[in-house]
């Protein structure tokens, strides 16, 4: 794999990420909207992994206090199972615990395994259930959540 280059995600980022977040969700993905809102919100922090010439991954993360929710994870079809969402999420890790983050939460899909366990492997743990938390879209029917945990290492 090509070197990856992680920067901060902004406003200007908002049709980069749009085209990524349809490339990784389809139907289920943010509105044109969603980025801005998010962003103007304090508390949020946001990376884009870029592969030369295009972002082939991004990570929303919304913080308080000490803790963080991860709002989207997201990577290209084309470069899935090449690493590129464990080092987003490490880059961004790095920065939530730089910031006084001590936990992690997260949902995700009951049916997705593959990220159930790239979170198991960064020591997450389940600890919750959201009964129809995903709402249904012309591709995907309703779904519930799994909520993990996951404690970050003080820097």
């Amino acid at each position: 794999m090509a070197e990856l280059i992680f920067r901060p995600i902004t406003v200007a980022d908002n049709a980069t990420f749009l085209r990524l977040e349809k490339a990784c969700f389809g139907d289920a993905a943010w509105s044109a909207t969603d980025l801005s809102d998010f962003l103007n919100q304090p508390g949020v922090l946001g990376f884009l992994a870029w592969q030369e010439p295009e972002a082939v991954g991004a990570v929303i993360f919304q913080c308080a206090a000490d803790a963080a929710d991860i709002l989207t994870l997201g990577v290209a079809p084309a470069v899935r199972r090449q690493g590129v969402a464990r080092r987003l999420l490490t880059h961004g890790f790095a920065a939530l615990a730089a910031c006084g983050v001590t936990k992690v939460f997260l949902e995700v899909r009951v049916s997705n395994r593959a990220a159930q366990q790239l979170y198991r492997t960064f020591g997450a743990e389940e600890v919750g259930h959201r009964k129809g938390y995903y709402d249904p879209t012309p591709t995907r029917p309703r779904e519930d959540a799994l909520v993990f945990a996951l404690p970050l290492p003080a820097v």
